[in-house]
């Protein structure tokens, strides 16, 4: 079963990046030309460091998930490993970041029950929190993708999302009874409110930034005045964050993000402009992820 999923979800990567790709042919020519001098570069270079102090702020996140289960990490440390091991993300399959952070995790004395349950509560976290900023930014009509099917703004779609999340806790509080609660009665010090709300701040902090990034982009590496306000890029960010995320089998969410956002955007802002944006945002963000892994092996050496 879980090869299938991962057959799947590299089929649709795939499909994805085709299909960027085919955008990118069909609309080459309508991608506006950079404009490159000194402004645009530091532009772009202040959205790298950008996402590079969101790394840091995941950092610390996962440093008060791990408070949780009473283990204390210098900030140092917990930037060293998962800065190291963030680059696996790109790997086919999309789950070796994550074994690489509990490898090293483990080998620097932490606790494995530990790490592993604050990696996945940091996971859901993530998800949960990417997944209601795209959610107020669908119901509110500020991103409507054109396979929506005419949800946007009709009476029945707001049921049906409660009705999901009605089943989705019932389902869970059925598993609790069955035969997790005493195992999870022993772990509710992870779910701490403060540590769960603190967390859930500082991902709904990044992602919004992120809009204010990718407007800063538009408005100064194209000059590209968008009457779109930056709360609507936030969220299409979040809503293509989460698609790419659930998709298995994508590296880092490659193809399968940037073919969401041309999907969101590319009416209001041109085929063309929506592809070069999105394009441009992957190598920001590959560039951060490359920032941060050459400072964790400088803190790894001291």
């Amino acid at each position: 079963m879980k090869k299938t999923i991962s057959v799947v979800g590299a089929i649709v990567a795939l499909l994805s990046v085709a299909f960027l790709v085919s955008q990118l042919i069909q609309h080459l020519t309508e991608i506006p030309s950079f404009n490159v001098n000194l402004a645009s570069c530091l532009i772009i270079l202040v959205a790298v460091l950008v996402f590079g102090v969101e790394f840091a702020l995941g950092v610390i996140a996962w440093v008060i998930l791990l408070r949780g289960g009473s283990i204390a990490l210098p900030f140092k440390d917990a930037y060293a490993i998962m800065g190291k091991a963030q680059i696996a993300k790109y790997l086919p399959g999309n789950v070796f970041h994550f074994v690489g952070r509990l490898t090293a995790g483990t080998r620097a004395g932490l606790s494995t029950e530990g790490i592993a349950l604050s990696m996945g509560l940091e996971t859901l976290l993530l998800a949960a929190t990417a997944g209601m900023i795209a959610l107020i930014g669908f119901l509110s009509g500020w991103v409507a993708p054109y396979w929506s099917f005419g949800l946007v703004g009709e009476k029945n779609f707001l049921p049906i999302i409660v009705a999901l999340g009605a089943i989705l806790i019932l389902a869970g509080f059925s598993m609790y009874i069955r035969g997790g609660k005493a195992w999870v009665q022993r772990r509710l010090t992870y779910l701490h409110p403060a540590i769960i709300g603190c967390t859930i701040a500082i991902y709904g902090a990044a992602f919004l930034v992120n809009g204010l990034v990718i407007r800063m982009l538009l408005n100064g590496v194209w000059i590209v005045h968008s009457d779109l306000p930056w709360y609507r890029f936030s969220c299409g960010y979040a809503l293509a964050w989460v698609m790419g995320f659930i998709v298995p089998g994508a590296p880092g969410g490659i193809g399968i993000r940037e073919a969401v956002f041309v999907g969101l955007f590319g009416k209001e802002i041109g085929e063309g402009l929506a592809t070069g944006l999105g394009l441009l945002l992957r190598v920001i963000t590959s560039g951060a992820d490359l920032g941060t892994l050459a400072i964790a092996w400088r803190l790894r050496s001291h």
